[in-house]
Protein backbone atom coordinates (compact mmCIF):
# COMPACT_ATOMS: atom_id res chain seq x y z
CA UNK A 1 0.00 0.00 0.00
CA UNK A 2 2.71 2.53 0.75
CA UNK A 3 3.19 4.92 3.61
CA UNK A 4 0.34 7.04 4.91
CA UNK A 5 -3.40 7.08 5.11
CA UNK A 6 -5.51 4.15 3.80
CA UNK A 7 -7.31 6.50 1.37
CA UNK A 8 -4.38 8.58 0.10
CA UNK A 9 -3.63 7.67 -3.49
CA UNK A 10 -5.00 7.35 -6.98
CA UNK A 11 -8.09 5.18 -7.43
CA UNK A 12 -9.51 3.93 -10.75
CA UNK A 13 -13.15 2.93 -11.21
CA UNK A 14 -13.76 -0.70 -12.19
CA UNK A 15 -17.14 -1.02 -13.91
CA UNK A 16 -17.05 -4.84 -14.01
CA UNK A 17 -16.89 -4.96 -10.19
CA UNK A 18 -19.44 -2.18 -9.61
CA UNK A 19 -23.23 -2.34 -9.27
CA UNK A 20 -24.57 0.97 -10.49
CA UNK A 21 -28.33 1.61 -10.75
CA UNK A 22 -27.69 4.06 -13.59
CA UNK A 23 -25.21 3.78 -16.47
CA UNK A 24 -21.71 4.16 -15.05
CA UNK A 25 -19.08 6.51 -16.43
CA UNK A 26 -16.69 5.47 -19.18
CA UNK A 27 -13.82 6.27 -16.81
CA UNK A 28 -13.51 7.70 -13.30
CA UNK A 29 -10.29 8.42 -11.43
CA UNK A 30 -10.32 9.68 -7.83
CA UNK A 31 -7.17 11.14 -6.34
CA UNK A 32 -7.46 11.44 -2.57
CA UNK A 33 -5.01 12.96 -0.13
CA UNK A 34 -5.68 12.75 3.60
CA UNK A 35 -3.49 14.45 6.18
CA UNK A 36 -4.70 14.71 9.75
CA UNK A 37 -8.25 16.06 9.66
CA UNK A 38 -7.92 17.46 6.12
CA UNK A 39 -8.90 15.78 2.87
CA UNK A 40 -8.36 16.79 -0.75
CA UNK A 41 -10.30 15.01 -3.50
CA UNK A 42 -9.97 15.36 -7.27
CA UNK A 43 -12.24 13.33 -9.53
CA UNK A 44 -11.78 13.09 -13.29
CA UNK A 45 -14.95 11.60 -14.75
CA UNK A 46 -15.70 10.76 -18.40
CA UNK A 47 -19.42 10.11 -18.84
CA UNK A 48 -19.01 9.44 -22.58
CA UNK A 49 -20.27 11.44 -25.53
CA UNK A 50 -17.88 14.31 -24.78
CA UNK A 51 -19.42 14.83 -21.32
CA UNK A 52 -16.58 15.14 -18.81
CA UNK A 53 -16.14 16.66 -15.36
CA UNK A 54 -13.23 17.48 -13.09
CA UNK A 55 -14.50 17.76 -9.53
CA UNK A 56 -12.33 19.20 -6.74
CA UNK A 57 -12.91 19.43 -3.00
CA UNK A 58 -10.74 20.67 -0.13
CA UNK A 59 -12.38 19.83 3.19
CA UNK A 60 -11.94 18.70 6.77
CA UNK A 61 -13.38 15.62 8.47
CA UNK A 62 -15.70 17.65 10.69
CA UNK A 63 -19.13 17.21 9.07
CA UNK A 64 -19.19 20.83 7.90
CA UNK A 65 -19.93 21.75 4.27
CA UNK A 66 -17.07 22.84 2.00
CA UNK A 67 -17.29 24.17 -1.58
CA UNK A 68 -17.12 21.78 -4.52
CA UNK A 69 -15.90 22.91 -7.93
CA UNK A 70 -16.72 21.26 -11.24
CA UNK A 71 -19.60 19.05 -10.11
CA UNK A 72 -22.85 19.02 -12.06
CA UNK A 73 -24.77 17.68 -9.02
CA UNK A 74 -23.23 19.30 -5.91
CA UNK A 75 -21.91 22.65 -4.77
CA UNK A 76 -20.89 21.59 -1.23
CA UNK A 77 -19.54 18.43 0.41
CA UNK A 78 -19.30 17.42 4.06
CA UNK A 79 -17.06 14.56 5.23
CA UNK A 80 -16.83 12.63 8.48
CA UNK A 81 -14.08 10.12 9.23
CA UNK A 82 -15.73 7.17 10.96
CA UNK A 83 -12.52 5.16 11.38
CA UNK A 84 -9.20 4.64 9.59
CA UNK A 85 -10.90 2.78 6.71
CA UNK A 86 -14.30 4.52 6.50
CA UNK A 87 -15.37 7.99 5.32
CA UNK A 88 -18.96 9.26 5.20
CA UNK A 89 -19.83 12.04 2.77
CA UNK A 90 -22.88 14.19 2.06
CA UNK A 91 -23.08 16.25 -1.13
CA UNK A 92 -25.58 19.10 -1.40
CA UNK A 93 -26.84 21.34 -4.18
CA UNK A 94 -28.25 24.69 -3.01
CA UNK A 95 -28.51 23.33 0.55
CA UNK A 96 -30.49 20.22 -0.43
CA UNK A 97 -28.94 16.74 -0.08
CA UNK A 98 -28.06 15.35 -3.52
CA UNK A 99 -25.87 12.34 -2.64
CA UNK A 100 -24.92 10.39 0.47
CA UNK A 101 -21.87 8.18 0.13
CA UNK A 102 -19.81 5.82 2.25
CA UNK A 103 -16.23 5.07 1.24
CA UNK A 104 -14.58 1.96 2.66
CA UNK A 105 -10.92 1.19 1.96
CA UNK A 106 -9.99 -2.49 2.07
CA UNK A 107 -7.61 -3.56 4.83
CA UNK A 108 -5.17 -4.76 2.14
CA UNK A 109 -5.13 -1.25 0.69
CA UNK A 110 -5.73 -2.33 -2.91
CA UNK A 111 -9.41 -1.46 -3.31
CA UNK A 112 -12.07 0.97 -2.19
CA UNK A 113 -15.83 0.56 -2.25
CA UNK A 114 -18.22 3.50 -2.47
CA UNK A 115 -21.87 2.87 -1.67
CA UNK A 116 -24.09 5.80 -2.59
CA UNK A 117 -27.66 7.04 -2.67
CA UNK A 118 -28.81 9.82 -5.00
CA UNK A 119 -31.69 12.05 -3.90
CA UNK A 120 -34.13 14.31 -5.71
CA UNK A 121 -35.65 16.34 -2.90
CA UNK A 122 -36.32 13.82 -0.12
CA UNK A 123 -36.91 10.98 -2.58
CA UNK A 124 -34.20 8.36 -3.19
CA UNK A 125 -33.87 8.08 -6.96
CA UNK A 126 -30.78 5.89 -7.39
CA UNK A 127 -28.33 3.86 -5.39
CA UNK A 128 -25.36 1.71 -6.14
CA UNK A 129 -21.86 0.51 -5.44
CA UNK A 130 -18.79 1.83 -7.24
CA UNK A 131 -15.59 -0.18 -6.81
CA UNK A 132 -12.17 1.40 -7.28
CA UNK A 133 -8.72 -0.18 -7.45
CA UNK A 134 -5.63 1.61 -6.20
CA UNK A 135 -3.51 2.56 -9.20
CA UNK A 136 -0.96 4.74 -7.48
CA UNK A 137 0.21 6.56 -4.39
CA UNK A 138 0.19 10.32 -4.65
Amino acid sequence: MGVGDSFTGRWTYRSALSKMSTPGPRSWVKTIECEGDAVSVREEIDFGGGNEATVEIEAKFNGKSYPVSGSPVADTMAYTRLDSHTISGTACKQGIIAIREMLVAAEEGDSMRMTYTVFRGKKKVARGIAVFERTGIR
